[in-house]
């Protein structure tokens, strides 16, 4: 009350504010109840920081809204509820971070929304000084892609400069295979082209070539530095960016 234009209160840690049992149902939602009378009353917003469970990590199931400890009855009664969970030696794998880096990354996960959409898990950084900045990472299955495709339209303009055009079916029967110019099988090949065309990474357009049987081919569209179609720098697999 002697707060002017207060915004946002923090309970840290919760089980030190709410008293009674973490595991009562009860318990729970008489105290999300006296949460609710104090935003009204102060018109703030109530930010709960509660512990995760130790089941979460070990089985993956970090990102659930099960992953809070205590009855479901405090998830039940908040309006939101954020998770975040140390990057998994799974998750680590995926990403290509070592075991040693593997602690310093954290996942922001919305596990539940009542007034909002969905959104993507965010991954975040400790700093050596333990402040939390967001990063992008890509997975080493993605970043092979965006390097592949990269070589795919090299080899278009490439061809394309020796006056050879090819369809999508002839791009990957031409160039698919193991042993052949990409070291790629014609499955992938063509999975990487036609996600490429949705994304309009690709177009296919009538040929400048006669070609018999031939209505389109594939070309790159034109981009400048800034265009959201401007090649991504191979190897870059992560930024930074602090809020």
């Amino acid at each position: 009350a002697q707060i002017e234009n207060l915004k946002l209160m923090v309970l840290y840690p919760w089980n030190s504010w709410r008293g009674g049992d973490e595991n009562s149902a009860t318990d729970n939602q008489r105290a999300i109840d006296t949460v609710r009378r104090i935003e009204k009353k102060t018109g703030a917003t109530v930010l709960v920081v509660h512990h995760a469970n130790k089941d979460a990590e070990r089985s993956g199931t970090s990102s659930l809204p099960s992953a809070s400890r205590g009855s479901s009855a405090l998830t039940d009664g908040v309006r939101a509820q954020i998770n975040m969970a140390r990057m998994s030696p799974k998750e680590a794998k995926e990403y290509g971070i070592s075991e040693d880096e593997r602690h310093d990354y954290v996942k922001f996960n919305l596990a539940k929304s009542n007034y909002t959409r969905t959104m993507s898990d965010i991954w975040l950084k400790r700093s050596d000084k333990g402040a939390l900045s967001y990063v992008s990472l890509t997975k080493k299955d993605e970043a092979k892609d965006i390097d592949l495709l990269e070589d795919i339209k090299d080899k278009i303009i490439a061809e394309k400069e020796l006056g050879k055009e090819y369809s999508v079916n002839a791009f990957k029967e031409t160039f698919g295979g193991k042993d052949d110019v990409f070291e790629t099988g014609r499955d992938t090949l063509n999975r990487i082209i036609t996600s490429a065309i949705k994304d309009k990474k690709l177009k296919q357009v009538k040929p400048e070539h006669t070609q018999r049987n031939v209505r389109l081919v594939l070309a790159v569209p034109d981009s400048g530095p800034d265009s959201e179609d401007a090649p991504i720098k191979k190897g870059a697999r992560s930024h930074a960016r602090k809020y």
